[in-house]
């Protein structure tokens, strides 16, 4: 983790993710995470699912399948935010105020 400032990263964010003080503890608890454990299947309220196109940690092809996963849903509205809206990025940082808007609208709908 002294060496390596991104595998830091992922240690030190998968130990506050997981409420575990040991990063290899943490770790596979979320290596644990996988389809046969996630049950969206079992999701029936509303979902929003905010996306970034250029993310560092998720891949975008994640967003598909987790819209896909979310078939029992009352409804599923997902956004992929992309360069242009300066938003690309993981948690969609660079630009927080559009991620409020949205998220502030799709609530006033529903």
């Amino acid at each position: 983790m002294k060496r390596d400032e991104h595998h830091n990263w992922v240690a030190e964010n998968s130990m506050f993710i997981t409420k575990l003080s040991n990063p290899l503890k943490a770790q596979l608890q979320m290596m644990g995470m996988t389809e046969e454990n996630m049950s969206p299947e079992q999701v029936t309220q509303d979902v929003l699912v905010l996306s970034s196109a250029k993310d560092h940690f998720i891949p975008i092809k994640m967003h598909n399948m987790l819209m896909r996963a979310l078939k029992n849903a009352k409804s599923a509205q997902g956004i992929v935010y992309t360069k242009e809206t300066q938003a690309h990025n993981h948690c969609q940082i660079g630009n927080i105020p559009l991620v409020c808007q949205d998220v502030i609208g799709w609530l006033d709908k529903k």
